[in-house]
C-alpha cells in the first residue's frame, strides 16, 4: 500500500514512535533519498533528555558529523508537542527537512514521536 500524507503542502517523510529510558540516548538516521534530492544523504540526530533548571526549550549542538538535539524540560505525563513544524535542515537548493515532535514521560520512560516532513524549495 502506497499512501501520501500532507500538512500544509509538506510532504511526510517519516514517522517515528520510540521508548527512550532515562539517560540514555536515541541516534536517529535520516536518509534523505532520491524521492527528494538529486544527491542522497543522510541526516543524523541525537536525541538526549536534561531535566531541571528553568525553562523547556530545544538545543542544538554539533558533535563530530552529527547534531546533538537535548530536550530540557520536556517531562510532562501529559505531553509536550512543538506546535509547528521546525525547519531542521536546508538540503541544497531543492527543500527543506522539518520535523514535528511531542513527548510524554511514563514514570522514567519518554515516549516520543518523531515526524519529518519535506518542504519543496520555492
Amino acid at each position: 500500500m502506497n499512501s501520501n500524507v500532507r500538512l500544509g503542502g509538506r510532504k511526510l517523510m517519516c514517522t517515528y514512535d520510540v521508548l527512550i529510558p532515562a539517560n540514555t540516548q536515541c541516534e536517529v538516521d535520516l536518509v534523505i533519498g532520491p524521492d527528494y534530492t538529486r544527491n542522497p544523504t543522510t541526516l543524523q540526530l541525537v536525541v538526549a533528555f536534561e531535566n531541571g533548571g528553568e525553562g523547556q526549550n530545544v538545543t542544538f549542538k554539533p558533535v563530530g558529523a552529527k547534531s546533538l538535539m537535548t530536550l530540557h524540560n520536556w517531562n510532562q505525563s501529559l505531553g509536550t508537542a512543538l506546535i509547528e513544524p521546525y525547519p531542521l535542515a536546508q538540503v541544497n537548493d531543492e527543500g527543506v527537512v522539518e520535523m514535528m515532535m511531542g513527548n510524554y514521560l511514563i514514570g522514567q520512560v519518554n515516549r516520543l514521536t518523531l515526524q519529518f516532513w519535506w518542504n519543496d524549495a520555492k
